[in-house]
């Protein structure tokens, strides 16, 4: 039954998926490779309707109107991207709480000193948890990520974790902003995925940034690429007429998926402490 309704689920087209990214920077780095993506769709349609081209003269053409779009659309799809990564970053750094009522955007490791002492603590609290060292628990958890041991595991660590936590809160200053991202480093090394130790300390607006987050990475991964600009359709033994041109415009239909993206991940983020 569920399946059905979600079949049901009137979903949003390309064009209104585009226009609801927040990031006003991003929308139009989007905008302006689709307007590229249409121009060169109409130039090659009418390359396409030319009776007095032959096969070769057609080819000619199509390439030239590649070299015009298509890598300028690719560039600005690109740019869009990179943009959304990087306000999907924010806006979850934003929703981390940290102590005297910051967020894990605004307390930063000022300093070479803060940087040792972050590292020193979350040694302490590895060891505490695991019985490991803060390397060796790291290099586990990276070489063995989907491990059942580790997995079975993460839920005993996380409520270790969260008295950490709830301890870098309460005693705020200094020492709970080391504590804080401390506890951060060392579920990150345990593989143990940092909301579900910050969440239950989230306030509503750090919530709203979560939900900010997520509606910008699922933005992100509907931004095509275009490297069906770059294909020029009179090449080689394509065929089928009007259906190659097309095929050649279709590139950015926007396919909608289900899940929560799971964020905080580790491979293109660079932590404070590192």
């Amino acid at each position: 039954m569920t399946e059905n309704l979600a079949n049901l689920a009137i979903k949003p087209s390309y064009e209104e998926l585009r226009d609801k990214v927040p990031n006003s920077a991003g929308r139009e780095m989007w905008r302006a490779g689709d307007a590229d993506a249409a121009r060169a769709r109409e130039e090659m349609q009418r390359v396409h309707d030319d009776q007095t081209l032959t096969e070769e003269g057609k080819k000619q053409a199509a390439q030239r109107i590649i070299n015009r779009y298509a890598r300028q659309a690719q560039q600005h799809y690109a740019d869009a991207r990179e943009k959304a990564a990087r306000s999907v970053d924010n806006a979850y750094d934003f929703s981390v709480p940290m102590p005297d009522g910051g967020t894990l955007a605004t307390s930063r490791a000022k300093d070479s000193s803060e940087i040792v002492a972050i590292q020193g603590e979350a040694e302490r609290i590895v060891q505490k948890v695991t019985g490991k060292s803060l390397q060796a628990m790291t290099k586990e958890a990276s070489k063995n990520p989907n491990d059942r041991g580790i997995r079975e595991a993460a839920g005993r660590r996380a409520e270790a974790l969260k008295e950490e936590y709830a301890k870098a809160i309460a005693i705020g200053g200094l020492e709970g902003k080391v504590l804080a991202h401390a506890t951060l480093r060392a579920a990150e090394s345990m593989g143990v995925d940092c909301d579900s130790v910050v969440d239950e300390f989230r306030n509503d607006r750090q919530r709203r940034y979560v939900e900010e987050a997520l509606q910008l990475q699922a933005f992100s991964g509907s931004i095509p690429s275009g490297r069906n600009l770059a294909k020029n359709p009179y090449d080689g033994n394509r065929r089928g007429g009007k259906k190659r041109i097309g095929t050649y415009g279709s590139a950015n239909k926007a396919l909608m998926t289900g899940g929560r993206p799971q964020l905080f991940q580790k491979k293109n983020r660079r932590r404070p402490w590192k």
